[in-house]
């Protein structure tokens, strides 16, 4: 099974040249959608997504995940294992939140002027390299020489770091959702690291807002957090929108205090 996540949209054929490359060599492989509505050149939007999905398939999944405004420089292409899951995809940070989430991984990089026959487009490695990898590999036929062990630690988005101190840790939004829930680089396992909960949050402009295990543990209209579906710490409101009402962005910071 190969799983597909793009910024393309479906309008362009984009979607499906990859679709048609995959075919040629593992013809008999299942192609699935996650999505190709990721905002254009939004890597955070695609790390979120992948990391709210991965988990769920099962072992030995092969994922092609591509939003890569990079497309034709020196960044590197990647394939890498972890929890079973397998991922190509450029390495721009695009797989920063979800290797937050996992204990090991293992990582390498694609060869070099390697790609499928026929010629490659600077513009389209998703194509012409992703896409034909993954085909390879789904059928046990990409060469061995194709993937070197990188050496030298993936890119990381810096709304995923996350500073823990004594008393307190520091984090940043790194995802407004549609409801206009800010979620942040903090996980349940940043929180599980003190013995104590939260005693509250502090944002951007000094607000301080309670943590709850629901948003009905409080009133409609007031604020919150919570570690949301996805394990990651979510600032709400109660049927609002706290992007706006607190002026949250990506990048914003917020503080937990023990």
């Amino acid at each position: 099974m190969i799983v597909l996540l793009s910024d393309f949209g479906m309008a362009d054929g984009y979607v499906a040249a990859m679709k048609g490359v995959i075919a040629r060599v593992a013809p008999n492989e299942v192609i699935l959608d996650a999505t190709h509505d990721i905002p254009p050149q939004d890597i955070a939007g695609g790390a979120w997504a992948l990391a709210n999905y991965l988990s769920f398939y099962p072992p030995g999944t092969i994922h092609l995940a591509v939003v890569d405004p990079g497309v034709g420089t020196g960044r590197s292409l990647v394939l890498v294992e972890a929890d079973g899951q397998r991922v190509f995809a450029p390495d721009n940070g695009l797989l920063s939140i979800w290797l937050g989430g996992v204990a090991t991984h293992q990582a390498w990089s694609i060869r070099k002027n390697w790609h499928r026959p026929g010629g490659e487009s600077a513009t389209f490695h998703g194509r012409d390299i992703l896409a034909y990898a993954a085909g390879l590999l789904a059928t046990g036929s990409l060469p061995p020489d194709v993937l070197t062990e990188l050496d030298y630690p993936l890119m990381r988005l810096p709304e995923s770091v996350v500073q823990i101190e004594k008393d307190h840790m520091i984090g940043q939004v790194m995802h407004i959702d549609r409801f206009g829930n800010a979620i942040t680089g903090i996980t349940r396992q940043h929180l599980d690291h003190y013995k104590s909960k939260p005693k509250g949050i502090v944002l951007p402009f000094g607000d301080k807002i309670p943590f709850k295990r629901t948003y009905a543990d409080v009133a409609v209209g007031k604020s919150l957090a919570l570690i949301n579906s996805s394990d990651h710490l979510e600032l709400a409101i109660h049927a609002g929108n706290a992007s706006l009402n607190h002026g949250l962005i990506r990048g914003s910071q917020v503080k937990i205090v023990f």
